[in-house]
């Protein structure tokens, strides 16, 4: 089952949108250029083409980066292959996600996102599915080593990752309860209620499980 193979994972594959200050994004599975901070994880690819599966690439229109599914990045340059999306989720399968490559109308901005609505922007296809599992990191703040932030998103300006503490799900499901970064004054915390225990929800940050699985680690 191409869904069961160790052909994905923390150590490979996470599929993130990056942004910059000028708000041009890119995704990507490993180096960005400098000046991007990462945005979101937008799930799991696979690392070598299975049956199912097809390629995605990230390639460049001038200053424009953007992702295709075509290998000729559609007549521009192509900078990398970034892995393998799933042609369409399996029933008996992992949690996953839809990826849609979208359009800023008005700048002409292309983004990834997992939003069909393309957060109040236009869709221009439907990339492809991935393992809607994302990694939960633990950023420490350079200036203030006991300041701490956890979230599967972007942290603050002046933290750096620390340590990776798992995945946790980006779809939610039976088994699982939602997970949510807060803020009270200056401090980021983690939370399970929605209301961030009376501070301010500042993301949901995906789903952790109940109990452990069997026959995952």
């Amino acid at each position: 089952d191409v869904y069961k193979r160790q052909n994905h994972g923390p150590l490979y594959g996470q599929l993130t949108r990056y942004v910059n200050a000028g708000g041009d994004h890119y995704s990507a599975t490993g180096s960005v250029p400098p000046g991007y901070r990462a945005e979101g994880a937008l799930g799991q690819l696979d690392l070598v083409q299975e049956p199912g599966t097809h390629p995605l690439y990230a390639c460049q229109n001038g200053a424009e980066e953007f992702s295709s599914v075509r290998d000729d990045c559609e007549g521009s340059s192509r900078i990398a292959l970034l892995g393998h999306l799933y042609d369409a989720p399996a029933p008996d399968g992992p949690p996953m996600l839809a990826v849609y490559r979208c359009k800023d109308g008005t700048a002409g901005e292309h983004f990834d996102s997992t939003d069909p609505k393309c957060e109040g922007k236009v869709q221009e296809s439907r990339l492809g599915y991935t393992i809607g599992y994302g990694a939960l990191t633990r950023y420490v703040h350079q200036g203030a080593p006991s300041d701490h932030w956890t979230t599967t998103r972007a942290a603050g300006a002046g933290y750096r990752p620390e340590i990776a503490m798992g995945m946790v799900s980006l779809v939610g499901g039976p088994g699982t309860h939602a997970l949510y970064s807060c803020r009270s004054g200056s401090d980021e915390f983690t939370s399970l209620q929605a209301d961030c225990e009376g501070a301010t929800k500042l993301a949901g940050i995906g789903w952790a499980w109940d109990a452990p699985v069997a026959g995952v680690p």
